[in-house]
């Protein structure tokens, strides 16, 4: 009795040893209008992405799992601080003002923001003081309203690049400032749009982008930043890059 006994405690010990320890959930926050980084696909009524696949990849090599918290941009921090979400999966710049309320993960890629003009650059807009003249817009959160600010250049603000596309289409603003991946996936889409970037136009900064967390969450940044270094060294952000036909770079 007493070896069956032990043979049964042996047994039970092994079997709980072979149950997978469970992943740490995690609520994780993105835009749902952020094509190709973070968006709403119509066709499935799924969110889908860049960001959200380096995510996936974030989730499976550290064991968490992601709980997915579709947010307006603006609302990203405000939920991060709340503990609504715990980090932010969206296409969200690197900048001095936000490192003051939330703490970033390693930098993973960076691009420029681009002067949009309709086709033929009617008119004729290449420097900010051409800019100045002229109605031009962005949308709320980019981190180049400070730095055009500074430069003399107003925006008229719109909450999401959709619809300050859709005003540039319209021949309601002149020109946009904004994420020239983005816009550059929203012309494969949809062709009707006739812009162009302007090449001699130079942006103010190159930005950095990466996930970020609530400030002070070490054991977090801990958790992701050498996955996040991983997946930059061995290839798999290439691919992603590749996958998604995106024009930007790799951060170092």
């Amino acid at each position: 009795m007493k070896l069956t006994s032990l043979l049964c405690g042996a047994a039970i010990v092994l079997a709980l040893a072979a149950v997978p320890a469970q992943a740490q959930v995690l609520k994780n926050g993105a835009t749902p209008t952020g094509v190709p980084f973070n968006f709403l696909d119509p066709k499935t009524n799924t969110m889908r992405g860049f960001l959200l696949d380096i995510a996936a990849e974030v989730a499976k090599r550290g064991k968490l799992q992601f709980d997915l918290q579709t947010l307006d941009f603006q609302s990203l921090v405000p939920a991060l601080e709340s503990k609504r979400i715990d980090i932010i999966t969206s296409s969200f710049a690197i900048t001095e003002q936000r490192a003051k309320v939330v703490d970033f993960a390693v930098p993973l890629y960076s691009f420029y923001c681009g002067l949009l003009v309709p086709q033929g650059n009617p008119k004729k807009l290449v420097t900010y003081d051409d800019v100045k003249k002229v109605k031009v817009g962005t949308n709320m959160g980019n981190n180049i309203i400070a730095s055009a600010r500074q430069n003399g250049i107003e925006f008229e603000l719109y909450s999401t690049i959709q619809d300050l596309v859709r005003d540039l289409n319209l021949g309601r603003i002149d020109a946009a400032i904004v994420d020239m991946p983005i816009v550059d996936q929203m012309m494969k889409d949809k062709p009707e749009y006739k812009f162009e970037w302007v090449k001699d136009f130079k942006p103010f900064s190159k930005d950095y982008y990466s996930f970020a967390v609530r400030k002070g969450d070490g054991a977090l940044l801990d958790k992701i930043n050498p996955i996040l270094t991983e997946i930059k060294k061995d290839g798999t952000l290439q691919t992603l890059i590749k996958q998604w036909g995106l024009s930007v770079d790799i951060a170092p």
